[in-house]
């Protein structure tokens, strides 16, 4: 984090333009709330303020430092009223780009403020010069006399004798204050710039277009491509600003020192490995140690994704990207899939018995509202096909919240828990997308792991419209996630899919497995981009006590009544059975009637057809179910906690 006293201002006005307001500056008063240092700053709305680039001659001051700060706020303050403002603040930004030198200002309308001159007596004698010291103090003195806010214009005089500064004081309701966490602050002002090393091989030519290419490379990556929908808008969009690839850089096109027959006799993960390693020798004179990640990328197909190895912080890339294609990369959902496992994250998943996708773990590529799902997600045809010889571009979607949070992409004081039990209490959530809206963007709490396996997880509610890099999820819904926090699971980013999809639904409460928080969905409003979730602690009773005893299934080909699951209710009261099920390894699934068992009582599931008793229950199937082979028997309760865990032989 910079002690600069400018960059705080450059960090306030740039949190301010991606979560909806269009300036702010900092009070330099900052705490620690027991989850990490957080910085007091107000932030203005369009309706109290307007931002202008005003020209570095207008302010007359010669730099944007820490040695300048009190200068130029003092400058913006008098180019504020001599234009028919009532006072401003610098962004501490500057710009060039078509003319003189300009510098970012936020100029205060009228009628949002109040002016003084106070006595520098009021004002505990402050040093002028002593920028931080003088904004806080200035905000004591607000607070003293019922206003919310305030700044110092940096100005003295001389009121017969006796010393005063002027003070910026702002009306009730038209400011808002938040603490914001430092390190959260920082990453405005910390880029993640990647160098783009374009190759070719040895016996290839580079493409007929390259200089287009390169161009289309630096657009898709850097800032120069903003609002284009490369991987620049991707990441500051989903991150809310915070990460920050501009600054990346296009080398190229480099020999590659090997020939596309080379190149194809090795396959997997080691092609592209080597691939990764030899564009990166062959950038000559490229200063890769500057760069935090590097994406290498061949003018020939091969094995494509996460590389540069051991710490896997690069990406390896192998096509034609001149051919068939309206834009630059076909697959941009996988291309910010592979980004995001170099920026450090692992694959999402759900609870599925099996892989989303060709391969993996079960329940690997399964949470269909993540990129780190990527090949079984809510994408969207980015750039159609123009005509029947190209294919469409995809993208998308955008985060779940727990990976957005292992980026630091979510403010800590964005992210709220219910307070300790009892309680029963409603959280406005806004949209994840959405972090303009005033509300949190995550809900969590902690409760038994779904897997007994897995001990004590951590469980979190986000809000996802079909917007921006979301428009191809699907409806308006309230996600549940899970990661356990110890056990084979450990870490993981798990969608509820045996719970409703993972969706919470309006009508259906949620229970943890060990009955301590029950959840339930009470409205969403697309009109304000919020929904509302009612957290409520209940008994902690524990997770039921019902256990699988045993699976009989006899030789292949006998009468499928003649498989029998064997359970038991071994708590200390009756259960109710109505929305639990049973299921096999291949998804099998039995769901038990609207019944009750009674504590101690022995019951079973038979797979074939019969008519149900206090006892013994029947699946209706015609054939037999549970492998001879060996299976797993998986009962959950209705809200899809896994209960009891049976496998054979």
């Amino acid at each position: 984090m910079s002690n600069f006293n400018d960059t705080r201002f450059r960090q306030v006005a740039r949190y301010a333009g991606y979560h909806g307001f269009v300036g702010g500056f900092p009070t330099f008063y900052q705490a620690d709330h027991g989850q990490g240092l957080v910085y007091g700053t107000f932030l203005l709305r369009g309706d109290a303020a307007d931002v202008h680039d005003v020209a570095r001659d207008a302010y007359g001051v010669s730099g944007i430092d820490d040695q300048h700060l009190r200068g130029l706020i003092s400058a913006a303050n008098a180019y504020a009223v001599a234009n028919g403002y009532a006072a401003a603040f610098p962004t501490c930004e500057q710009s060039a780009v078509s003319g003189p030198v300009v510098y970012g200002t936020v100029l205060i309308k009228p009628g949002i403020t109040d002016f003084k001159d106070v006595p520098v007596g009021q004002l505990n004698n402050t040093d002028i010069n002593n920028v931080p010291a003088m904004m806080r103090v200035a905000q004591d003195y607000a607070v003293q006399n019922g206003y919310p806010g305030g700044f110092p214009t940096f100005d003295r005089a001389n009121h017969g004798g006796v010393e005063v500064y002027g003070i910026v004081l702002f009306k009730p309701g038209t400011i808002t204050f938040r603490d914001i966490s430092a390190d959260f602050l920082a990453r405005y002002t910390t880029p993640t710039p990647w160098a783009i090393i374009l190759c070719h091989p040895s016996d290839e030519m580079e493409p007929f277009n390259a200089a287009k290419l390169k161009a289309d490379f630096n657009t898709f990556f850097n800032v120069s491509g903003l609002g284009t929908g490369g991987a620049y808008d991707y990441w500051r969009d989903i991150s809310a600003g915070s990460i920050n690839i501009g600054g990346s850089d296009v080398f190229g096109w480099f020999d590659i020192g090997q020939t596309g027959e080379q190149i194809d006799a090795l396959t997997g993960d080691a092609q592209r490995q080597a691939v990764y390693d030899w564009g990166c020798r062959a950038a000559t004179g490229v200063p890769l140690a500057y760069y935090k990640h590097v994406f290498v990328f061949l003018n020939h197909p091969c094995n494509s994704g996460n590389a540069g190895a051991p710490e896997a912080t690069g990406v390896a890339w192998g096509d034609f990207p001149e051919l068939k294609l309206p834009a630059l990369f076909g697959e941009r959902g996988m291309v910010a899939h592979e980004m995001g496992h170099a920026f450090g994250l692992h694959h999402s998943f759900g609870e599925n018995r099996g892989p989303c996708a060709l391969y993996g773990q079960p329940g690997e590529y399964c949470d269909w509202y993540d990129i780190m799902s990527w090949s079984n997600v809510g994408g969207f045809v980015q750039f159609p096909a123009r005509t029947a010889a190209e294919s469409d571009v995809h993208a998308g979607p955008g985060m779940n919240a727990l990976k957005l949070s292992q980026l630091g992409a979510i403010d800590f004081t964005r992210d709220w828990s219910p307070p300790a039990p009892p309680f029963d209490v409603t959280v406005t959530l806004a949209a994840l997308n959405r972090p303009d809206i005033d509300s949190p963007l995550v809900a969590r709490f902690v409760a038994a792991a779904r897997d007994p396996r897995n001990g004590i997880s951590i469980y979190t509610l986000e809000y996802r419209e079909p917007t921006a890099w979301d428009r191809g999820i699907g409806p308006p819904v309230v996600l549940i996630h899970e990661m356990p926090m110890g056990g084979p699971h450990l870490g993981r980013s798990i969608l509820l899919t045996n719970f409703n999809g993972g969706m919470l639904p309006l009508g259906r409460e949620f229970q943890s497995a060990d009955r301590t928080v029950a959840i339930s969905l009470e409205k969403i409003d697309v009109g304000s981009h919020t929904a509302s979730v009612r957290f409520r602690s209940i008994s902690g009773v524990g997770r039921p006590a019902v256990v699988i005893k045993d699976v009989i299934n006899p030789p292949p080909g006998t009468d499928p009544l003649n498989e029998i699951v064997i359970l038991e209710n071994a708590s200390s009261s009756s259960i109710d059975l109505t929305g639990w099920t049973l299921i096999d390894s291949s998804v099998h699934t039995y769901s038990f009637p609207p019944v009750t068992v009674p504590t101690g009582m022995v019951f079973t599931v038979r797979t074939g057809h019969g008519t149900d008793t206090s006892t013994d229950f029947f699946w209706g199937q015609d054939s037999p179910v549970w492998n001879n082979t060996g299976d797993t028997a998986t009962l959950l309760d209705s809200f899809g906690n896994q209960i009891s865990l049976f496998s054979y032989p």
